[in-house]
């Protein structure tokens, strides 16, 4: 004698070309200093690599999940949210929840290409 359930779902997909829209955002080479973790995790040290108003790629040699979200600490802005597009070999790319605003965003270049590293 089983339980049965009935789950009424619906599965939301982001058209194609609206992805492509974000992901042509440009992205500039930095070197910035953060902590990235993982939601009900410990941060781990990371560097964001390249940067823009709408997502990250950072080294870090902690393994994360597309899909999951993380959280990213980022100088003058503070933690910001994304979920974790992909992750390989040490690095990983994420589309930030909400996208960093202007000022912000063109500090922490001047920031990060001020290091050398980029």
């Amino acid at each position: 004698m089983g339980a049965h359930f009935r789950i009424n779902a619906r599965i939301a997909s982001v058209p194609a070309r609206a992805v492509d829209d974000l992901r042509r955002t440009p992205r500039t080479a930095v070197a910035v200093q953060t902590v990235l973790r993982a939601l009900g995790t410990h941060g781990h040290p990371a560097v964001v690599r390249d940067l823009s108003a709408s997502g990250f790629m950072a080294e870090t040699d902690q393994d994360f999940i597309p899909g999951e979200t993380a959280r990213l600490q980022l100088p003058d802005v503070g933690f910001v949210s994304a979920r974790v597009i992909w992750s390989n070999a040490g690095k990983v790319g994420g589309a930030f929840d909400q996208p960093i605003k202007s000022a912000p965003l063109a500090r922490l270049i001047a920031l990060g290409t001020v290091a050398g590293e980029a």
